[in-house]
C-alpha cells in the first residue's frame, strides 16, 4: 500500500506548469488568489490566538502574522489587476510587487503536511480518495510553482527597474524601518530609543533580504518602429538619422531598377558588335530534312522518299521497318 501511495505522490508532481514566467498576467493572478485562500485558511488559528492573548505570541508567530498582513495589504493596494505598488523614498520611487515570501513558505508547509497525511491515512482511504488527495496536492504544487516562477527578490526587481544607486537602497531600508516601527507585530519593544531604532533597522534589512515580489507579466506591450530603429542602431554601432535611412533606401531602389529597352538604332548597333563566334555552338543539324528533299529533283531515291513521306503523313510509316531505317538515314 505504501508503495502505491509513494507512486501516487510522485505522479502528483506538476507536469504542465510554466517553465518560466507566464506570458499573461491572468493565470498568475489566478494562482495568487488560489494560493491566498490556502494562506488565509492556514493562518486562522494563529489569528485567533492573537486576538485572545496577543502577549502569548512568540517572535516567530508574530513574524508569520506580519507576513500575512503585509501580503494582504499589498494585494489590496495592487487591486484586481495586480498593478505594482509605488513606494516613495528620498532617493526615488520604486514600483514593487505583492510581497509573497510568507505565502511561499506556508504553501510549501501545506504541501508537506498534505503528503504526510496521505501517507499516514493510506490504510483508511480508498483508491479514489487517494487519487483525489494526490490531485489536490498536485494542484497546490502547480499554484506554488506559478507564484515562485513569477516572483523576484527585492534587489533583483529594483535593479531591473533601473534603481541601482546605493543611496536608493539606503533610503528604501529607512522607509522599511519606518513601516516596521509602525507594525505592532514587527517593531522592537526595547525601552531604549536608540536600541529600538537599531533593532527596527535590522528587522527592516532582514525583511527586504527575504522579500519576494509577485511581478505580473505586462499585457499588450508594443514597440514602436522608432524604438526598433534605435535598438538596431545601437546594436550595429551606426547612428543614422531617418533621412539617412530614406536616402539609402532610394539608392538601393535605383540599383534594382529594370534596364530600359534598347531603341531600334541601339539594337542594330549592338547586333553588329556581336562576335560571330558566339553563333557557332557546334550543335547545328548536319543532315537535310525529309520535307526539304521532296522538292529537290537532284536528291537520290526521290521516289522512295516521296512515297515514305506520304506514308508518314497518313500515319502508315511504321508498318515497314525498312522505311523507318530509310527515314532515319535521311532525317
Amino acid at each position: 500500500m505504501n508503495n502505491m501511495i509513494a507512486e501516487t505522490l510522485s505522479s502528483s508532481q506538476p507536469t504542465e506548469g510554466p517553465r518560466g514566467p507566464e506570458s499573461s498576467s491572468k493565470p498568475v493572478f489566478e494562482a495568487f488568489k488560489k494560493g491566498f485562500q490556502y494562506y488565509e485558511k492556514s493562518i486562522l488559528a494563529l489569528q485567533g490566538k492573537a486576538e485572545k492573548d496577543p502577549a502569548s505570541l512568540s517572535k516567530d508567530e508574530k513574524g508569520r502574522l506580519s507576513d500575512f498582513e503585509v501580503c494582504k495589504k499589498g494585494s489590496q493596494k495592487a487591486g484586481e489587476d495586480g498593478k505594482l505598488i509605488p513606494v516613495e523614498t528620498a532617493a526615488g520611487i520604486s514600483h514593487e510587487g505583492i510581497p509573497v515570501e510568507g505565502m511561499i513558505e506556508v504553501l510549501n508547509e501545506q504541501i508537506l503536511k498534505m503528503e504526510d497525511d496521505l501517507l499516514k491515512n493510506s490504510s483508511r482511504l480508498t483508491e479514489d480518495e487517494q487519487a483525489g488527495a494526490a490531485l489536490k496536492i498536485s494542484d497546490l504544487k502547480q499554484t506554488l510553482k506559478t507564484i515562485e516562477d513569477n516572483s523576484k527578490s527585492f534587489r533583483q526587481a529594483r535593479i531591473e527597474e533601473g534603481l541601482t544607486d546605493p543611496a536608493f537602497f539606503t533610503e528604501r531600508t529607512k522607509a522599511e524601518a519606518k513601516f516596521t516601527s509602525e507594525d505592532k507585530l514587527r517593531r522592537s519593544e526595547n525601552p531604549d530609543s536608540q536600541t529600538k531604532m537599531e533593532e527596527n533597522w535590522f528587522n527592516a534589512e532582514k525583511a527586504l533580504e527575504r522579500r519576494r515580489e509577485l511581478i505580473l507579466p505586462k499585457e499588450g506591450v508594443t514597440v514602436s518602429e522608432a524604438e526598433i530603429l534605435t535598438k538596431l542602431e545601437d546594436l550595429s554601432g551606426e547612428k543614422e538619422s531617418v533621412p539617412d535611412l530614406n536616402e539609402r533606401y532610394r539608392q538601393n531602389q535605383e540599383k534594382i531598377k529594370p534596364t530600359p529597352p534598347l531603341t531600334t538604332e541601339a539594337s542594330a548597333k549592338e547586333a553588329e558588335e556581336i562576335d560571330p563566334s558566339y553563333l557557332d555552338t557546334g550543335t547545328r543539324h548536319e543532315h537535310p530534312f525529309l520535307e526539304d528533299l521532296i522538292d529537290d529533283p537532284s536528291s537520290p531515291r526521290l521516289k522512295d522518299l516521296k512515297g515514305n513521306w506520304e506514308k508518314k503523313q497518313k500515319g502508315e510509316l511504321y508498318a515497314n521497318q525498312e522505311v523507318i531505317d530509310n527515314m532515319d538515314i535521311v532525317e
